[in-house]
C-alpha cells in the first residue's frame, strides 16, 4: 500500500517499477468526484515487493514523506440485526 500524497500516488508505477515487474496499480478515489483519497496499492511479486518497501518507506516523494507497507486485509465489518 502507498500513501501520503494525493497528487504523487498517481505516478506510482514508474516508481515502483524501479524495483520490478507492477502487475496492478489501484489508486483509491472518492465516488462522488473522482479526486484520488491520496493512497493506493501496487501490486507486484513477493521478493521485489519486499525491496521497494524497504526502499521508499519513509521517504520524501513530491514534497511529502510517505508510508508503503504491506497491505493487510481488512476486517469484516459487523452487521447490524
Amino acid at each position: 500500500m502507498v500513501g501520503g500524497n494525493r497528487e504523487a500516488v498517481e505516478c506510482a508505477r514508474p516508481i515502483f517499477e524501479r524495483f520490478g515487474e507492477v502487475t496492478r496499480v489501484v489508486i483509491l478515489r472518492e465516488r462522488e468526484t473522482r479526486v484520488s483519497r491520496g493512497f493506493g496499492f501496487v501490486d507486484m511479486p513477493d521478493v521485489q515487493a519486499r525491496e521497494a518497501m524497504k526502499a521508499l518507506d519513509r521517504t520524501e516523494w513530491a514534497g511529502r514523506k510517505i508510508r508503503v507497507d504491506q497491505a493487510r486485509e481488512r476486517k469484516p465489518r459487523e452487521v447490524a440485526a
